[in-house]
Parts: C-alpha cells; sequence; structure tokens
C-alpha cells in the first residue's frame, strides 16, 4: 500500500490504525537450524573469500542475500573477521 488511494482506503475501513506500518521485518533466509550448520562450517577452515561463502549457501541452501552485509555478519557470527577472509 504505497499510492493515496491506497491509504485513504486504509483509513476509511479502518480509521487511524489503518495507517500504522504493519511491516514485521524480513525472516531470515535461513532457518535457526541451518545457521547454526552454516557457521559450524565456517569455522572449518582458516581463510575464507566471500564468494565461497555465497557460493555455498546459493548451492546448499538456495539462498542469495540481497546486501553484502549480511554474508560478513555470517562471518562476524561465526567468529571471523570478514576484512580477514581474504588471502
Amino acid at each position: 500500500m504505497g499510492s493515496i488511494t491506497g491509504w485513504k482506503q486504509a483509513y476509511e475501513r479502518q480509521g487511524i490504525d489503518g495507517l500504522r506500518l504493519n511491516h514485521q521485518g524480513r525472516k531470515s533466509y535461513l532457518s535457526g537450524e541451518q545457521k547454526e550448520e552454516v557457521l559450524s562450517w565456517l569455522q572449518t577452515k582458516n581463510c575464507w573469500e566471500l564468494g565461497e561463502l555465497e557460493y555455498q549457501l546459493v548451492f546448499e541452501y538456495d539462498v542469495v542475500y540481497e546486501s553484502k552485509q549480511s554474508y560478513y555478519d555470517l562471518f562476524d557470527a561465526a567468529g571471523i573477521n570478514w576484512k580477514k577472509t581474504t588471502k
């Protein structure tokens, strides 16, 4: 609902509550169990490349993140400094 007409209709149906944003945030692409598997997998090597993580997530879980930050967050959660992930 981004148009003025949509906002107007929501207000007419629900009053002021109809104008509240109901965005709950995006759910993680990985389940909790899958994330734990990925973190364990990341901890198996001393050196990582971002492309290797991207490939693994696509190949194993059919996951592609829109932002590189999501990959860096996985490195961080695994205790890996992403700035040191390349040789």
